[in-house]
Parts: structure tokens; C-alpha cells; sequence
């Protein structure tokens, strides 16, 4: 059993999870942008970076892995590397139509969102039946009797949002 691969795969885990408790910590405290009476809060350009980044993973996976190769592996592993491509790929998508389009203003009485895919929700605080959290979605899960709105954890204003939620009495 080779020990060094495995303490390089313990350091490398372990950084990983430090970073981003950091990151999460530094996106969640920072305050919402105001304008007039409302909040607003928008993904970090911290997302636009990482969507770049996983595009060039990618593109840099897809030609060493797959095309410079020229799939001279098992039917097993063409579909393992294949799964891996389309999961950077999908991610980069779905991390760059974040920071293009998830966007919440609120105020006293209404929330607005705008989810990941550009569609548009308003619900009003008083009519708020449940919040919680969907660790699925990375966001926290708002619903009402007619509509469901998440507010991704990284969105810039998340702290005090959370802060609002509990001066409403709608969390602890």
C-alpha cells in the first residue's frame, strides 16, 4: 500500500475543506447591496472565475483524456472519463448561470428571486409557511401555500438575510 498517495489525498482534502469553510465564512458575512429601501444579493464574482475554471478543465480533459488518447481504454473507462468531462462541463454551466442569474431583493414586505435559470418569483414575508435548508441545492428553501424560492448559501448578503428571517420569526 502506497502511504505518500495517501497522505497527498488527506492534505489535499484538508485544505480543500479549510478553503472553503474560509470562502463560505467571507461570501456570507459581507452585506447585501442596498438601493432605496431594498436589499439585494448577488452570487460573488468568485463564480464567474470558477465557471472559467472548470471550462478550461474541460477543454484541457477532454483533449489530453479523450482525444489525444484517442479512447484507447475499455468501454468501462471511456464511460467513467466520459462522466467526469460532463461533470466539469455541467458544472461550469450551471456555476456561470449562477453568477449570471441568481439574484434576491427584498425589503419589508416582499422577496424577490430570481433563480439560476432567469425565472422570476416574488413572495411576501407574511405569507412564508416554512424555511429550511436543502443541502441538495447548496441553498436555503423558502416556501409559501403557491411557490418555492432557494437562496444559494454563497450569495453575498446570505448572513444578513439569515438575520432577517429570525427578526420575522421565521427561523431560530
Amino acid at each position: 500500500m502506497d502511504y505518500s498517495l495517501i497522505i497527498r489525498y488527506i492534505i489535499v482534502a484538508t485544505v480543500t475543506l479549510i478553503i472553503t469553510g474560509l470562502l463560505n465564512n467571507l461570501l456570507r458575512s459581507k452585506k447585501p447591496k442596498r438601493k432605496e429601501d431594498n436589499s439585494i444579493l448577488e452570487m460573488p464574482k468568485l463564480y464567474l472565475y470558477l465557471s472559467m475554471c472548470l471550462f478550461i478543465g474541460f477543454a484541457l480533459y477532454a483533449y489530453t483524456g479523450l482525444i489525444r488518447n484517442e479512447m484507447n481504454h475499455s468501454m468501462g473507462l471511456r464511460t467513467i472519463y466520459s462522466l467526469f468531462g460532463l461533470t466539469l462541463f455541467f458544472g461550469g454551466v450551471n456555476t456561470l448561470l449562477l453568477y449570471k442569474n441568481h439574484k434576491v431583493t427584498y425589503n419589508s414586505n416582499l422577496i424577490n428571486q430570481i433563480s439560476w435559470l432567469g425565472k422570476e418569483k416574488t413572495i411576501n414575508w407574511d405569507d412564508i409557511i416554512t424555511v429550511s435548508f436543502s443541502s441538495l441545492s447548496s441553498s436555503l428553501k423558502i416556501e409559501t401555500e403557491k411557490e418555492k424560492i432557494f437562496i444559494h448559501e454563497h450569495i453575498i448578503g446570505y448572513k444578513s438575510f439569515s438575520e432577517q428571517l429570525k427578526i420575522k420569526g421565521l427561523v431560530k
